[in-house]
């Protein structure tokens, strides 16, 4: 049997291309090797594996509250082009929204994002199979995917984030290591 290369294609034992347990999507279904390749070329051509501080300096009643960090993938497309973006949200979960471009038109643009951790896990499984990637990009998937996992590790019940001082000081650094990773040198 041949597999299909749509990104909605269907199981082709997906544990002898990976080599470990197969990756299931939010329906709790196999991502087929043929999608899940499909899916990491787009993310490499048009996403961003994205960590930021959120809520700096806020306080909540009265108290210091520090702050937090948004660990998460982005992708933006063309609103032609919102269906891959959908198959995106509808298979590993997110959200997918309309913004307007950033050209000051009124043109506008459908953005796909996941940032719940179980989703961020899920993405930085998909990224690490298949081939080799460049050193930056692959510097990069490796410390988002510890960005994903101090989040996970500092979450508690009610879905609040809790980071040790020491989380904290690691997710900083992992934020500049990846604006760093980014700069165009000349």
């Amino acid at each position: 049997m041949k597999a299909k290369s749509e990104l909605d294609g269907d199981i082709q034992n997906p544990e002898e291309t990976t080599g470990c347990d197969p990756i299931l999507d939010i329906h709790v279904v196999p991502i087929d090797p043929i999608w899940a390749a499909e899916f990491r070329g787009f993310v490499w051509g048009e996403g961003s594996l994205i960590v930021r501080v959120s809520n700096s300096g806020r306080t909540i009643y009265g108290k210091e509250r520090g702050h937090s960090f948004n660990v998460h993938i982005i992708i933006s497309q063309r609103m032609d082009n919102g269906d891959v973006l959908r198959e995106f949200c509808r298979r590993l979960g997110g959200t997918c929204f309309v913004k307007k471009y950033y050209d000051g038109t009124d043109k506008q643009i459908l953005v796909w994002q996941a940032s719940a951790v179980p989703d961020c896990v899920r993405v930085s499984r998909l990224l690490q199979g298949g081939s080799s990637l460049p050193f930056g990009k692959k510097r990069e998937l490796a410390i988002w995917s510890e960005a994903v996992a101090i989040k996970g590790e500092n979450h508690n019940h009610n879905h609040h984030f809790r980071y040790t001082e020491e989380a904290r000081e690691r997710m900083v650094e992992i934020m500049h290591e990846i604006m760093a990773l980014r700069k165009w040198v000349s």
